[in-house]
């Protein structure tokens, strides 16, 4: 009986080692992959900007954020016309949403991401635009 109870605890190490190093008790999300209408998915919108971009057009092929919810932060990481750009902003946490407000050249910008169905939603001067995400 007592080398079951041994045999299970160092198993269940294994198990809380492993969750730990997947990331499920991080206080970070990344936030990846995201598309929106008419795309029907990730894999979708980057065969059409792939398109565009062989046609001489300039696109945005990377639009990810990392959230840092210990210290209320979110990293947006952009890649337009090759060239990447990453730019760092203070993040409102709630237990369902997290916020990112910005105050940028072309407007004011709130993005939100709902934790429950993943999805971000940004509003620019009264716009709104949802798009479908990873969150990892």
């Amino acid at each position: 009986m007592q080398n079951k109870k041994i045999i299970f605890i160092i198993l269940l190490s294994f198990v809380f080692q492993n969750f730990a190093q997947g990331g499920w008790f991080d206080k970070k999300i990344k936030v990846s992959e995201c598309y929106d209408y008419p795309h029907q998915s990730y894999k979708h919108k980057v065969e059409k900007l792939r398109s565009l971009q062989i046609q001489g057009r300039k696109v945005s092929l990377i639009w990810d954020w990392e959230l840092n919810l210990k210290d209320k932060t979110a990293k947006r990481i952009t890649s337009f016309d090759g060239v990447l750009d990453i730019e760092e902003f203070n993040l409102i946490v709630t237990d369902d949403y997290l916020l990112v407000k910005e105050n940028s050249s072309i407007g004011y910008v709130t993005t939100s991401f709902d934790k429950k169905t993943e999805k971000v939603k940004t509003t620019l001067n009264g716009y709104t635009n949802v798009l479908n995400c990873n969150f990892d």
